[in-house]
């Protein structure tokens, strides 16, 4: 589909091109026997030449072994999700957590660090707990990281 569209662009190119030179002086000393729609279409076969043909069945049927690997070891891992707790989303959470958010952004990371491990202490989501480890992994605060990683092992053991 791409070749047929990259051949027709060519040949919209070409028509402007050769539409643009003088076509008598073409037809009359370089193609004496050719009309202008003759010349339009040597020129665009000359220039589909040069295309190349990429497939992308050629680079899968090279790695199908690997990405037939790959999927058994994904089938044998199943994920589990874990249950979330039914809490209802007050406007203190959403307080901490846009709090957070921001302070984290600009680059506060110990007010995102405190925000997010109240949050995992008070409502026990494993997302959040989740969230929690990664920005105080990223903090590099090793105690809050600690907790964080325990709690969220606890809540969601089966997380790989």
């Amino acid at each position: 589909m791409t070749l047929l569209r990259n051949q027709i662009n060519l040949i919209y190119i070409m028509f402007v091109l050769v539409s643009r030179l003088n076509t008598r002086y073409m037809q009359k000393h370089l193609f004496p026997a050719a009309g202008k729609l003759a010349t339009l279409l040597l020129m665009a076969l000359l220039f589909s030449g040069c295309q190349t043909v990429t497939t992308k069945n050629t680079a899968a049927t090279a790695n199908a072994p690997a990405a037939q690997e790959k999927q058994q070891a994904e089938a044998k891992i199943k994920r589990v999700e874990p249950v979330r707790p039914k809490i209802a989303l007050t406007k203190d959470i959403l307080y901490k957590i846009l709090e957070a958010e921001i302070a984290g952004q600009r680059g506060h990371l110990d007010i995102a660090v405190k925000n997010y491990m109240e949050l995992a202490r008070q409502t026990r989501d494993p997302e959040i707990v989740a969230r929690a480890a990664r920005i105080a992994v990223y903090a590099r605060d090793s105690k809050a990281a600690d907790e964080a990683a325990q709690l969220w092992a606890q809540l969601d053991p089966t997380n790989p």
